[in-house]
């Protein structure tokens, strides 16, 4: 008994130690974690807090460059003829308040590898250069291109300037680079992708550190040569452990043996986001829809739209499927083309048009209550409209005040009001500025030379679309009914004897009252 009692205490003691030790090792990988989270914008080189000092420091890299030679991904890289450095496109990224990194695009030929200058602060107050050479394809480019982030692993060599020798492992170091994944704006890291929305896309960073970890023969991680830093992860490095990689907080040299083992400078690739570069990573079948005529209408058209939001996956996306739209439909103009999707269009246009096809967006679709067809790109751009006609048989169904309005003003039964609404399958809509007939200015016209067609004026279309009143809206809705019915009987019973019949809708000698633009919200309240 005497014995057990002694064992007691003494089991207690080390499970108060274990418990310690556990909350200490804790402490110690929350201390590895990052505080900040990594962020970066575009500007130029003019807008960064850094650029006197940057532009001294590039002056002397462009020497640098045009002296060295790098070898990445059995290809050799030389500057001998000239070094371009894009300063009009820098990519800027800060981690916390003390630490940053900029991000050139080195000019090259197209086809050749990508480069980016990447410029870290030391502690002395200069940069250290690093060349991040990415290995990629021109659907990753566009990608890019498009303001998308793409993973970079194992698609990135990087040299040191100052110690080139370093892109190869020496004393069982060299550089290497990892992954930082920001999930859909979240600080979380992870290297599993999970589903992201359009407007809360991933952000990846590439992070490229000095690695003294290699594979043996069984395929077990070893590392040799780390530093004995306050950040390290316990005592010792335990085999097939992940590597997990971060930015640096403060201005650090990354070659020093003093440089935190588990971190390092923060990068994202950075091309050229000419509109010329952005057509040659394009597809051949759509960039050569413009770029061997670069004075076309298209041409320019679609440059000056890129040169307002370059790099905006919104603005690639539009051009992009633009491009297979001229592909689609070679004999439209630019002129036809802006009037189609840049004149009178709605918040969101362009966004909902991108996921249409672009083979079948000008064609005519039935609508339901009543037959009318309207094409895709009308229905977007004039949301309300579609809905008044869609909705048009049964909004007259359930109001009998305006149903025995209109039994009233042409003349038919409830029956014949109704039938008439879908009747046949209807003509096609089409949306006229300025609409004249019989040379005065009309707000509908049917003609029974193209009875194809029913025409509406444009403006009128508009001021529905525009309007955030309420009774102005219902008198709009109102006037266009009663433009709709009229028009469509016309088209039913063949009986139109000009193009104008409805410069004025319905006059009726019973009442001495013609319903205009200009009063049907007074005879609508007449009808409550």
């Amino acid at each position: 008994m005497k014995k057990n009692n002694f064992l007691i205490p003494l089991v207690l003691v080390f499970l108060l130690f274990s418990c310690q030790t556990e909350k200490l090792n804790t402490e110690t990988l929350a201390a590895g974690e990052d505080k900040f989270k990594l962020t970066s914008t575009i500007i130029s080189l003019d807008q960064a807090p850094h650029g006197l000092i940057l532009l001294s420091e590039i002056n002397k890299i462009e020497t640098k460059l045009r002296a060295s030679t790098q070898n990445a991904f059995g290809k050799i890289i030389d500057h001998k003829n000239g070094v371009s450095i894009d300063t009009e496109h820098v990519i800027y990224i800060e981690n916390g308040p003390n630490y940053h990194t900029y991000t050139f695009n080195i000019e090259n030929t197209p086809g050749a590898l990508l480069q980016n200058l990447i410029l870290t602060p030391l502690p002395d107050g200069s940069y250290k250069a690093l060349i991040f050479t990415y290995n990629l394809t021109n659907v990753e480019k566009l990608n890019i291109f498009k303001g998308l982030s793409i993973d970079t692993k194992g698609k990135t060599s990087i040299t040191d300037l100052d110690h080139p020798t370093m892109s190869s492992k020496t004393d069982g170091c060299l550089y290497a680079d990892e992954t930082i994944w920001y999930e859909c704006n979240e600080s979380s890291k992870s290297a599993e992708s999970v589903p992201c929305t359009a407007s809360s896309p991933q952000t990846i960073y590439t992070i490229g550190y000095r690695n003294c970890t290699g594979n043996n023969d069984s395929g077990e991680v070893w590392e040799k040569n780390i530093p004995d830093h306050s950040d390290k992860v316990g005592n010792e490095i335990k085999s097939n452990r992940e590597r997990v990689v971060y930015a640096f907080e403060n201005p650090t040299d990354l070659f020093s043996s003093l440089a935190p083992y588990n971190r390092g400078v923060p990068t994202q690739p950075n091309v050229s986001n000419s509109f010329a570069w952005f057509l040659y990573y394009l597809p051949n079948n759509l960039g050569s829809v413009i770029s061997s005529d670069q004075i076309s209408g298209y041409y320019q058209g679609f440059k000056a739209y890129y040169n307002i939001n370059p790099n905006n996956p919104h603005t690639t996306d539009f051009i992009i499927w633009g491009l297979n739209f001229k592909l689609n439909n070679p004999d439209v103009s630019w002129e036809q083309f802006r009037s189609l999707f840049f004149t009178y269009t709605p918040t969101g246009f362009l966004q909902q048009v991108v996921l249409e096809n672009p083979s079948t967006i000008l064609n005519y679709e039935s609508l339901i209550s009543p037959d009318f067809k309207m094409r895709k790109i009308d229905r977007l751009k004039y949301p309300k409209f579609t809905a008044l006609v869609q909705s048009l048989k049964t909004d007259i169904q359930n109001n009998p005040i305006i149903l025995n309005k209109l039994v009233d003003l042409t003349n038919l039964t409830e029956e014949q009001v109704l039938a008439s609404l879908t009747f046949w399958k209807g003509p096609s809509l089409r949306f006229i500025p300025n609409l004249r007939g019989s040379s005065v200015p009309n707000y509908g016209n049917f003609n029974t030379a193209d009875t194809t067609f029913t025409n509406i004026k444009l403006e009128f279309i508009l001021g529905l679309e525009q309007t955030s009143v309420i009774s102005m809206r219902e008198s709009i809705s109102f006037f266009l009914a009663l433009a709709i019915l009229n028009d469509f009987i016309y088209y039913g019973e063949y009986i139109s004897t000009n193009d104008s019949e409805m410069s004025i809708i319905f006059e009726h000698a019973k009442y001495y009252y013609t319903i205009t633009h200009l009063n049907s919200e007074n005879y609508l309240i007449q009808l409550r």
